[in-house]
């Protein structure tokens, strides 16, 4: 059993992200900034009839990214940022990389704006 454990761990290690790439079956890209920041996002899952959440990453031209857990209240058209984490061009952690957030404040949604379009893709 631990052979099998160890032959398949690696293989597993093999499909995991460990840089600003994303991979097609993984992510769907939501929008490019004007910045060049391209968003993509998770397929998002669903919590409640109205509360959504979705991992959202952002890549920078340079192969910096953050990766963060978003939740929307479709309903209440509001959203929060469950965690955050961000990473230089070299998949490491950055001093200031974030983290969990014990306490999520949700916010309203501006029209006409990046949080719009993600609540459009998560609800």
């Amino acid at each position: 059993m631990k052979r099998l454990a160890l032959i398949l761990l690696p293989l597993a290690l093999l499909g995991c992200s460990d840089s600003g790439k994303v991979k097609d079956r993984e992510w769907t890209q939501i929008l490019t900034r004007k910045d060049g920041v391209v968003t993509y996002a998770r397929k998002p899952q669903s919590e409640s009839k109205s509360l959504k959440k979705a991992w959202v990453k952002d890549v920078n031209k340079d192969g910096a990214y953050s990766v963060g857990l978003w939740a929307f209240d479709c309903k209440a058209n509001k959203m929060g940022i469950l965690a955050n984490y961000v990473y230089g061009k070299d998949s490491k952690k950055g001093a200031e990389s974030g983290g969990e957030r014990p306490r999520v404040e949700f916010v309203h949604i501006i029209p006409d704006t990046n949080g719009e379009t993600l609540r459009d893709y998560a609800c």
